[in-house]
């Protein structure tokens, strides 16, 4: 009975780089399909309103297949990055359909291969408590801080077309940036970790989902670009309660990490 178990579990592990690869290709595949749509079939708020579902429903998707560890896939992180290059390279606008499939098939890659390789490692539930603290303290930081990394990203097409998920916004020719690379990362992150730990897959998906609605509907409402991560943090650590219940030798150095951290951000923030 044990090495039919053996087996099976055996099998499991080599089919899930392959799912994950396939889902990316699919999605892929989907992004380009919908910018051959005739123009002028969709616009205004509906158009931007799919695009927003379709680049959330394909990050939520590929990160829950994302595997911890690639296996025979490895190639396609190698593809991955050589697209990311090649596009880095040369020369394309917001309408290229090459270039836009290339960023968005690499970065799928990248952001969930890396963020699921994390996650799958992180061996106790508080662990994670440290992280959204520190994910969301960050992105606050890179948003709202016009000195940040972020905020010369965001003035640079170039860097920006290489860094954040593009999609098709229905009835144009257009691709417009819709989610950064470390969002894909911390997703994925969240997701391989609570498959770790058995926290549960389909609740964190849900919690996901609902946290990156309210942060696009609040980008809609307000008219400016807004932290994914803070929301996400937030959905996690309130939808898993293990995540509170740190180790006993966890919690000084965690209480010591938060307090150098937050004091090198509000630094930063006000030099």
């Amino acid at each position: 009975m044990s090495g039919r178990v053996a087996e099976e579990s055996g099998r499991v592990s080599r089919s899930a780089p392959r799912a994950w690869v396939l889902a990316i290709v699919l999605w892929s595949a989907a992004q380009v399909a919908l910018w051959w749509l005739p123009v002028g079939a969709a616009g205004g708020a509906l158009a931007v309103g799919l695009a927003v579902a379709c680049v959330v429903g394909a990050v939520l998707t590929v990160a829950s297949l994302a595997p911890g560890h690639l296996g025979r896939v490895w190639w396609a992180v190698v593809v991955a990055l050589g697209l990311l290059g090649l596009v880095w390279l040369t020369p394309h606008d917001e309408t290229d359909p090459f270039a836009a499939m290339s960023v968005f098939f690499a970065l799928l890659v990248v952001g969930t291969g890396v963020g699921a390789a994390i996650g799958a490692r992180i061996e106790h539930a508080g662990h994670l408590l440290i992280v959204a603290y520190v994910s969301c303290i960050a992105d606050l930081y890179s948003v709202f801080t016009p000195s940040a990394p972020s905020a010369h990203v965001a003035k640079s097409e170039a860097l920006l077309s290489v860094v954040a998920l593009p999609w098709p916004i229905l009835g144009t020719r257009t691709f417009v940036p819709l989610l950064g690379i470390g969002d894909v990362v911390l997703t994925a992150l969240y997701l391989a970790a609570a498959r770790h730990l058995g926290l549960g897959v389909r609740k964190t998906v849900a919690a996901f989902a609902l946290a990156y609605a309210l942060t696009f509907g609040a980008v809609a409402l307000l008219g400016q670009a807004l932290p994914a991560l803070p929301l996400l943090a937030v959905a996690f650590v309130a939808v898993h309660p293990a995540v509170w219940r740190l180790r006993p030798e966890d919690r000084r150095p965690a209480l010591v990490g938060v307090v150098i951290t937050t004091a090198v951000f509000v630094a930063l923030a006000f030099k």
